[in-house]
C-alpha cells in the first residue's frame, strides 16, 4: 500500500519530528484503522498495511530505527466517530508516543 499524495505533508512533518533531538529514541505506537465497511478480517488487513506504510514511509525517507516504530492494524475496533461509522474520518492512521521510564 502506498501513502497517499494527500498523507506525504503530514508524513513528513512526522518524520523531521521523529529526528528531533527531543523525540530521537523514543519508541511509537503507529495505529492503522479503517471504518466498518466490508468485511472484519479485510478491515484488520487493510489497517495493518496502512499501519505498516507509515512505518516504512519513515524508516525509508528518514531512516528512523525500525525497532522504535510498533505498526498495529486495528481494523474498524477503534471508530474516531462512532456516529457515523462508514465516514472517512474512521479511515485513518495514529501515532502515539509510549511512555518511557
Amino acid at each position: 500500500m502506498a501513502v497517499t499524495p494527500e498523507a506525504t505533508p503530514l508524513l513528513i512533518n512526522l518524520g523531521l519530528a521523529l529526528r528531533s533531538k527531543e523525540l530521537a529514541g523514543g519508541v511509537y505506537v503507529i495505529s492503522g484503522h479503517t471504518d466498518i465497511t466490508g468485511p472484519a478480517a479485510y478491515n484488520l488487513e487493510l489497517s495493518q498495511e496502512r499501519a505498516q506504510s507509515v512505518k516504512r514511509f519513515l524508516v525509508e525517507k528518514f531512516h528512523i530505527d525500525p525497532t522504535t516504530l510498533i505498526a498495529v492494524g486495528y481494523g474498524s475496533e477503534i471508530l474516531k466517530n462512532p456516529g457515523n461509522p462508514a465516514g472517512g474520518e474512521n479511515r485513518r492512521v495514529a501515532v502515539a508516543a509510549l511512555p518511557t521510564r
